[in-house]
């Protein structure tokens, strides 16, 4: 989903409260922000080194995203394996394309988005960590990747809204009613929960969803 659609706080949540998943930390480009450190938030290099990792084919995944370079080294995956865990990878649009070449039968993608256009500049402007003219590329990116939902194989769409039903539409056309307590954020967490019980029952799973984060 768009910077400020709330992916990175679902991500600390569901870490905080879920075993056997581990964040994949994305190398990238940009400077750091605030108390971001090298390691931990991201792994920070210079353009020259992230393009020679890209001919040593070190990335399963990488993207210009306004200006700078971001991608999932196959590191990632590697300590996931080790440690027997999910991988939750916190990617952009042009990512999750690339991923799904290579890991379609094991890739669930949840797109993440605000409201509206405007909660989503309310949310960025809040953050204080961006220019006005990086703000304007945020919002005009975030636009162009909710255009491609249409296209995008997108299975299910669930509009969050606490304490009440949400009306769940799959792609052959069947129609529920579903209740989840609590904040949206919280529905959020049981249904990725929810898609990693039935992936372990099954053995693979392949899923795309999109969530309307109120």
């Amino acid at each position: 989903g768009p910077a400020g659609s709330g992916k990175s706080t679902v991500c600390r949540k569901l870490l905080s409260r879920s075993l056997g998943i581990r964040l994949s930390i994305s190398t990238t480009t940009r400077s750091p922000r605030g108390k971001e450190q090298n390691g931990r938030e991201y792994y920070f290099v210079s353009a020259e080194e992230f393009k020679d990792r890209v001919e040593q084919g070190r990335f399963i995944e990488w993207a210009e995203f306004n200006g700078n370079y971001y991608g999932t080294e196959r590191l990632n995956i590697d300590l996931a394996k080790a440690g027997q865990e999910d991988l939750l990878l916190d990617i952009d649009v042009q990512g999750v394309k690339q991923l799904k070449k290579f890991f379609l039968s094991r890739l669930v993608v949840l797109f993440i988005f605000p409201p509206s256009f405007r909660a989503l500049e309310h949310r960025l402007r809040l953050r204080a960590t961006e220019s006005e003219e990086d703000i304007q590329k945020r919002l005009s990116i975030a636009r162009k990747e909710i255009e491609q939902l249409p296209a995008a194989s997108i299975d299910e769409v669930l509009q969050f809204v606490s304490g009440v039903d949400i009306r769940r539409r799959g792609a052959n056309g069947v129609q529920s009613d579903v209740t989840f307590r609590g904040s949206s954020f919280e529905q959020v967490l049981i249904l990725i929960n929810g898609i990693r019980m039935n992936d372990s029952q099954t053995g693979h799973n392949s899923l795309n969803i999109a969530v309307n984060l109120d």
